[in-house]
């Protein structure tokens, strides 16, 4: 499995890097993937953010928090499990979800809508399995 990381997406966007057992496939990384560091763009008026346990296969998500960190937070102590993994944050105006597959596989997804973020994280989850399927979208006002 390639190793990728968190996103946070349009007026944000970064990529955080995981363990090889949490990573989401190379193909829902951004295009600049080779690289663990964190890339950032201006800051936007709400944030959303996802977690997600590979052992336990928990997750929680959150979306239209004021504070980026507030969100990460949020996410990190209502996963419950000590695996949990940040997989996605992003911004005012994103749409974001994961998919997971039968076998592990996981995909991570944002966009300008909902359509985008599941297109992305389902062409994810699809580069390293099959069965996949979507979580529900959140979007950021």
């Amino acid at each position: 499995m390639v190793l990728a990381g968190a996103i946070l997406f349009m007026g944000c966007f970064a990529v955080y890097p995981l363990t090889a057992e949490a990573a989401p496939p190379e193909a829902s990384a951004p295009k600049d993937s080779k690289s663990n560091a964190v890339r950032q763009y201006e800051n936007t008026e709400s944030y959303g953010a996802i977690a997600f346990s590979p052992g336990t296969k928990q997750w929680r998500m959150r979306w239209s928090v004021a504070d980026q960190q507030q969100a990460i937070d949020l996410v990190m102590a209502e996963c419950g499990a000590s695996d949990c993994r940040l997989i996605l944050v992003y911004g005012s105006g994103v749409c974001g979800t994961f998919s997971l597959g039968a076998n592990g596989a996981l995909g991570v997804g944002a966009g300008i809508n909902a359509a985008d973020a599941v297109k992305t994280a389902l062409a994810g989850c699809f580069a390293s399995g099959d069965k996949c399927k979507a979580a529900k979208v959140r979007c950021n006002k």
